[in-house]
């Protein structure tokens, strides 16, 4: 139980270090969502933790392989709005930590950045790897 706990912190102290990082080292807001792709807005916020092409970074992030079922363009964007809020209400993502998505986003860069996801999580399916 013990080592669970202290394996548990460390996850905990790993991924929040890896948000500081992206946060310190993406620029802040030089760049402004409105002038990004989905693609550059998943480079800056996501792929440090999902990886480039959704196969995951170690255990920084999970892997989007087999999970395209799970979400719509609507599941996702909401999920992106407010990820703990939206982990309390499915069970298959308690216990998970997703650090909030910049709450300046506006929607429709959260729209583009949900149509990258679903794409990358369209091209893994049925990937063996």
């Amino acid at each position: 139980m013990k080592g669970a706990i202290i394996a548990s912190a460390a996850v905990t102290l790993v991924v929040g270090a890896m948000a500081w990082s992206v946060l310190r080292f993406s620029g802040g807001h030089s760049l402004r969502y409105e002038e990004m792709d989905g693609a550059a807005i998943y480079d800056r916020l996501c792929s440090q933790c999902h990886g480039p092409d959704g196969r995951a970074v170690g255990r920084a992030g999970a892997s989007y392989r087999d999970k395209r079922q799970y979400w719509t363009e609507e599941s996702l964007l909401d999920y992106l709005a407010d990820p703990a809020a939206f982990q309390r209400n499915d069970s298959r993502l308690r216990g998970r930590y997703m650090p909030p998505i910049d709450g300046t986003m506006p929607r429709d860069a959260r729209l583009r950045l949900a149509r990258h996801v679903l794409g990358v999580m369209d091209g893994l399916e049925g990937s063996s790897r």
